[in-house]
């Protein structure tokens, strides 16, 4: 029988309409006026993405063993978190524990030499002078630090009068940290308008610091404001402010950790419990040393990690990114302290969500860390129920575009999916009813302080939805295709997107050409679902704005580019593809287009349209041919209840062409093949109960060590994921895809893949037969190429040396050339074809006249009546004009020195965005920077000034290019983009703010 959690009476606390804001992966919550009110939209602008129910415990005939009462106090054996938080130093519950503990530290200080030691602590920053100024702001230590890892400054290089010049809150103080430091070599970008004070367009230091600031007032009132339920902060929920570092290797061979800026992102249940400084997320940005099966990732994370005299220690990791909470622990005079400061320790933390010693937790205890991590879990949960009640609100509350009649959501321990039961009605309270198999962690009774709302929350991490039609993947063909769908109905289909794209991008006359170009453009680069995703940040899985970038788009920037990392401490680093603010000028190739064509320019008679539209049309093509996504028509995608009924993505095809020669494959598949078992081990494995027995006698400090031991299990070997993946590929090509052999190696990668919820790992000598056998070669589909730089990203540069994997010889498993072979031979044929026939019917060649007399008017109008009038006026206008056409010729002179500049052999467009991006901010501001309106004689007008600036740099880059080919460059559209669209749209037009702007959307006629 499914548990039920019901409605019930809520503690005695006052409880607000908010919302919450979960993980990038997850939505959060819903509250209201007692436990079942539906909740009113938050007044947080767009930031809604989580529903919130403040629920009552479980009322149902059934007891439920995970159910808490919350009239029960906590018992002594669970501490309630206000309890451990009263402890201080001289209150420490076990004062031989404490003091032993010490002795601990202070002995494997000694004892241990290595770096990558657990037990000798790794220093962040630390400075005694530091710490005795309690008036500092996180966000001024948080940056200090950052610098000191950048090794752009030293302990000793802060001061007395440091501090003092730093005090006050996040925003007025450590915005300003650089600049108290190097006062005469801060970049020009640093608090650039570009960066800090759009935050519909950019996540920005101004804004992150201020919710920083946000979240600590709340936080000093009410120490549960940041899960969206407290008066003091109606609307608002916590967690957001992200603090994050990288690990590299240090010229030693040894780890080093350096700090990112904070920025805003997703939050998760830890950072808004207990807010967003208690947490720290550490990427090991070097794929290499991740994938090295000795490189003492697991060890080095089991450290204690200082950071101005707060400990911080690693308590999950996921992916190459290791969680860290601030413990309760403190440095002082060189040793770590242990129930130094309010909080909990690691084992306290630990207990609060997960309690290792209660018996009905004992199964699979550290897999269920992930539940509430920042990350999520794809552990297998189950299908619940939810009344109509209740999905209305859900639907409401994320302001969804659709009625959704299932969402996946979590509470207490429990975790699955929930789908509307239809026979319930709007007006019922709202209920969820869930089945035990969902229930993932359970309490024992009294576990919580009553006055802790954490689990009394409903925090909604995804929304069903379904959208038609859907694209078919590399993988999905394959299956097709070895299942009797024949070669060429994959071509044909090949052929007709590629024609599809090339039609919407050419077609430019006829009725409504230019809508439906926009539209056709902005499909292309997914441009309007980009810009909800980053206003949204944090949000973008939980609105469902994941489902929607853009597929096509050549990733070819990664988050972690050494060039990016090593940029120079004294800039703001530019958001990846975020627009100018300065100039008014999209990032991106097609959001570009789209500025332009609702200002009024065609590709018929625009120059830099045209151009930019044909960059578009190739990238399209090149992307639908590397790629191997194609859309049919008759299909639908959704996010739904199938399979394990715990939430998943499917796809439903119903075109004829392929449903009617599809042949369903043999069950048999369905089931494990002999032997699989004597592939995998568990004697690694650890019961609770004997973990428990083992480390009862231990010091706290070697419990927690080997608790982490468990829970950082990720970080051992992730790479064999991906090698068996690789193997699985190889088979598939050389024996054929229902061959034993790959089955069985689907079936090895299946449970690689689970290994971590499961325990289960490879036998080292199975794997070191597989990849052998497997692992010699690499399939020629796969591999990059020159127009798609990420089709390869998943080799290692030791796999790019190997042959190419040969196709086995034609049997019951090999049915004929290799469907993917098919397509990459057709799809190059029919590229090559498709750009031909582009360039012969001209679309896209130069335009007789590129002159536009709406950019060159303001300009001349300004000149002719300079010459003109009382002679002492006539001097001073012309000497307004002289100044703007010196400046702008000057500025030129610089936009064509870096565009001339390569960056490690990488002429301007080859380099990463970041970088590049950031030369153009800071040519913008430059351009944008003089004269000003105290500069000038008779042109005072601030307006009329960017007008003149952005007319003349028209002007003068036609002179510039008279005679050349083509006859005008990007330079007045990369700095004065905005101008020109304001000129270009000056009537008939309608202006309209930025943010207005970017929530448009053209309806479909």
């Amino acid at each position: 029988m499914p548990g039920t959690i019901s409605q019930g009476r809520v503690p005695p606390r006052d409880v607000v309409d908010h919302n919450v804001i979960d993980d990038g992966n997850h939505y959060p919550n819903l509250s209201t006026q007692h436990a079942y009110d539906l909740l009113q939209q938050t007044d947080y602008g767009e930031d809604i993405s989580a529903l919130i129910l403040l629920v009552a415990e479980a009322e149902s005939t059934e007891p439920d063993s995970s159910t808490q009462s919350t009239s029960e106090p906590p018992t002594s054996t669970t501490p309630s978190l206000k309890s451990i938080q009263k402890r201080q130093l001289g209150e420490a519950s076990d004062s031989s524990s404490y003091f032993s503990d010490v002795q601990l530290y202070k002995r494997r200080k000694k004892e241990n030499s290595s770096s990558n030691s657990p037990r000798q602590p790794y220093i962040i920053a630390y400075s005694e002078l530091v710490q005795k100024h309690t008036d500092i702001s996180y966000g001024v230590l948080f940056e200090l630090a950052r610098l000191i890892t950048l090794n752009k400054i030293s302990h000793e290089d802060i001061t007395a009068d440091h501090m003092l010049s730093l005090q006050g809150n996040n925003v007025h103080s450590a915005s300003k940290t650089v600049r108290v430091f190097f006062p005469d070599s801060v970049s020009e970008t640093v608090q650039d308008p570009a960066f800090t004070q759009d935050a519909a367009t950019t996540v920005t230091t101004f804004f992150t610091l201020e919710e920083l600031d946000r979240e600590e007032q709340a936080l000093a009132q009410d120490p549960y404001a940041g899960l969206g339920h407290s008066a003091i902060a109606p609307g608002w929920y916590g967690g957001k402010v992200n603090f994050r570092g990288r690990l590299e290797r240090s010229d030693n061979n040894s780890y080093k950790i350096k700090l990112d800026r904070c920025t805003l992102g997703p939050s998760c249940r830890f950072s808004r419990r207990f807010g967003s400084t208690s947490m720290l997320r550490i990427k090991v940005s070097d794929k290499q040393t991740l994938h090295s099966t000795k490189n003492e990732l697991g060890d080095f994370f089991r450290k204690t990690f200082v950071m101005w005299g707060s400990v911080f220690r690693a308590f999950y990791a996921k992916e190459g990114s290791v969680f860290l909470f601030k413990t309760n622990e403190k440095m002082v005079n060189g040793e770590i302290v242990p129930n130094y400061s309010p909080g909990l320790s690691l084992l306290d933390f630990i207990n609060y969500h997960n309690p290792l010693d209660y018996i009905e937790n004992q199964n699979q205890w550290a897999a269920r860390t992930a539940l509430v991590s920042a990350e999520g879990s794809d552990m297998t949960h189950g299908c619940g129920t939810a009344n109509r009640a209740t999905t209305l609100a859900v639907s409401r509350t994320i302001n969804s575009e659709s009625y959704s009649v299932a969402f996946q959501f979590r509470i207490k321990g429990l975790k699955g999916m929930a789908l509307e039961n239809s026979e319930t009605n709007f007006k019922e309270p709202l209920k969820v009813i869930a089945r035990r198999s969902q229930v993932k962690i359970r309490y024992p009774p009294g576990h919580h302080d009553p006055l802790d709302p954490t689990l009394r929350i409903i925090e909604i991490l995804r929304l069903s939805y379904m959208r038609s039609p859907a694209t078919i993947s590399a993988e999905t063909i394959i299956n097709l295709s070895d299942n009797g769908v024949p070669s060429e109905i994959f071509v044909n289909l090949l052929k007709a997107n590629l024609e599809e794209v090339v039609a919407v991008l050419t077609t430019w006359d006829g009725p409504d050409a230019m809508y439906n170009l926009w539209t056709a453009v902005e499909r292309a680069g997914a441009v309007l679902h980009s810009r909800r995703a980053r206003a949204a940040v944090g949000e973008v899985r939980a609105r469902g704005l994941s489902n929607y970038s853009n597929e096509d788009e050549d990733e070819d920037d990664d988050e972690d580019d050494e060039d990016v990392m090593k940029y120079d401490v004294g800039q703001e680093r530019s958001k990846a593809w975020w627009g100018d603010q300065i100039s008014g000028c999209p990032s991106s190739l097609e959001e570009t287009v789209l500025v332009l064509l609702d200002a009024g320019f065609r590709p018929q008679d625009s120059p830099i349209v045209r151009e930019k539209l044909k960059q578009v049309v190739k990238g399209a093509v090149n992307r639908r041919t590397c790629k191997y996504r194609y859309e049919l028509a008759q299909s639908a995608i959704a996010f739904v209840v199938p399979g394990d009924y715990d939430g998943d993505t499917a796809t439903v095809i119903w075109t004829p062409e392929i449903v009617e020669p599809f042949k369903n494959a043999d069950e048999k598949y369905s089931n494990e093949p002999d032997g699989l078992e004597v592939c995998f081990t568990s004697d690694h494995n650890e019961k609770v109960p004997d973990f428990l027995t083992r480390t009862s006698s231990l010091f706290s400090l070697e419990t927690t060590l080997a608790v982490q031991t468990y829970l950082l299990g990720a970080l051992r070997d992730p790479s064999i994921i991906g090698q068996y993946s690789t193997m699985h590929d190889n088979a598939v090509y050389h024996f054929g895809y229902s061959h034993p052999r790959t089955i069985k190696l689907a079936y090895k990668f299946c449970k690689v893949l689970d290994s971590s919820k499961t325990g289960l790992i490879i036998r080292p000598q199975t794997f070191q037969s597989d990849f052998a056998t497997y692992h010699n070669s690499r399939v020629h589909w796969k591999e990059k190429t020159e127009n798609f730089k990420k089709a390869a990203a998943s080799y290692t540069s030791e796999k790019v040396n190997l042959p190419y994997t040969r196709r086995g010889k034609r049997s019951q498993y090999i049915k004929g050339t290799f469907i993917m072979d098919v397509l990459d031979s057709a799809g190059r044929k029919e590229r090559d074809r498709i750009l031909a026939s582009i360039e012969e019917k001209s679309f896209f060649g130069p335009l007789d006249v590129v002159t536009d007399s709406h950019f060159i008017q303001p300009w001349e109008d300004a000149v002719k009546a300079a010459a003109i009038g009382d002679p002492r006026v006539v001097q001073a206008m012309q000497g307004d004009l002289l100044k703007i056409k010196n400046h702008v010729e000057l500025v030129h002179q610089e936009y064509k020195a870096y565009r001339a500049t390569k960056h490690k052999g990488k002429a301007f467009t080859k380099m990463p965005i970041e970088i590049r991006q950031d030369i153009l901010r800071k040519l913008s501001k430059r351009f944008t920077s003089y004269p000003t309106p105290a500069d000038m004689e008779v042109h005072t007008d601030a307006t009329l000034i960017s007008r003149l600036r952005a007319s003349y740099a028209f002007v003068f880059d036609l002179q510039q290019n008279a005679r050349g080919s083509p006859s005008w460059s990007r330079f007045p559209w990369d700095l004065a983009m905005r101008d020109l669209c304001l000129i270009k749209a000056n009537a008939p037009s309608k202006t309209v703010t930025t943010g207005f702007y970017e929530r448009f959307k053209l309806s479909r006629r």
